[in-house]
């Protein structure tokens, strides 16, 4: 099944870059990335939403809940006051004298750069105003400061845009941008590119070995998935998708870290990648494991 096929790309993803143990389950609902067709600007909440949450929560601190309590509620969608009690919780701490240590700042090369991507950072349908513009420049300043080996990559200033536009704050921004770049997406910012080069080759494994038909006509086109998967891998799809649909995969991406990366993917050539034959990349899978 389709979900089969995710959870299997995220065990392979932690197996292929040595991460944590295979069984652990990382699915991401197709019901999230077929959302990418609506233009709602902020996730979608509704009574019955928060009367799940409340219903699970009861009378607890929704900080006590499980993660085996959590998935299906955030499956069906977090409202913002959840996020805002959770997300912290599973991002390194900093507080904000992190943030004020840049000072004096990174090199006058590195600096420049962020203040030409600063003006070019928004969210589809919404723009950030000149206050939260300062708070993002403080941010990326003072990373590329904290981690001079990255610096600062293209892709970066959109990744806390995120964190910024929910309403976070700064010091919860910058553990955010601290999260994605050294644990979820590590080195995939590099000067180099190393990270975003190792996990392209884990990814061309994962196509080939889950979605077989999708490779084959990926080669025949002359594809190339390091620039199909650039967005996705750099950003996280934060400047390109609907603002709703990037928060409803960002929840998942939170909390499973880097699986999640490779399964929403996998997912999504799944969900749109045409057969040259007419069958459905789900009839395709089906086909080739009933034939295995």
């Amino acid at each position: 099944t389709g979900a089969g096929t995710r959870r299997r790309a995220a065990a392979l993803a932690r197996q292929l870059r040595g991460g944590a143990a295979p069984d652990a389950d990382a699915d991401i609902s197709l019901a999230v990335l077929k959302g990418g067709a609506s233009e709602e600007v902020m996730p979608f909440e509704d009574p019955a939403m928060h009367d799940r949450w409340a219903s699970v929560v009861g009378r607890r601190c929704v900080k006590e809940l499980t993660l085996v309590e959590l998935k299906p509620l955030i499956d069906m969608g977090m409202p913002l006051k959840y996020r805002h009690a959770l997300w912290p919780e599973w991002l390194p701490k900093s507080d904000a004298e992190e943030v004020d240590a840049w000072d004096p700042g990174p090199c006058e090369e590195v600096a420049k750069q962020i203040e030409l991507d600063l003006p070019r950072t928004q969210p589809r349908g919404l723009e950030i105003g000149d206050d939260q513009r300062q708070i993002l420049r403080r941010v990326l300043n003072a990373y590329a400061v904290r981690n001079p080996a990255v610096g600062y990559c293209q892709g970066m200033n959109f990744i806390a845009m995120v964190f910024l536009v929910l309403g976070f704050a700064e010091a919860t921004i910058f553990s955010g941008l601290r999260r994605i770049v050294e644990d979820i997406l590590p080195d995939v910012h590099a000067s180099g590119l190393e990270g975003y080069i190792r996990d392209v080759a884990v990814l061309e494994v994962l196509v080939h070995h889950l979605l077989p038909a999708v490779h084959q006509q990926l080669e025949s086109n002359e594809v190339s998935m390091t620039v199909l998967a650039l967005d996705h891998f750099v950003s996280l799809m934060a400047g390109k998708w609907p603002f709703a649909v990037v928060v409803r995969f960002w929840d998942f991406l939170i909390i499973e870290g880097s699986p999640a990366v490779f399964a929403s993917f996998i997912a999504l050539l799944e969900l749109y990648f045409p057969l040259a034959d007419g069958l459905s990349v789900a009839d395709a899978q089906a086909a080739a494991e009933a034939a295995a």
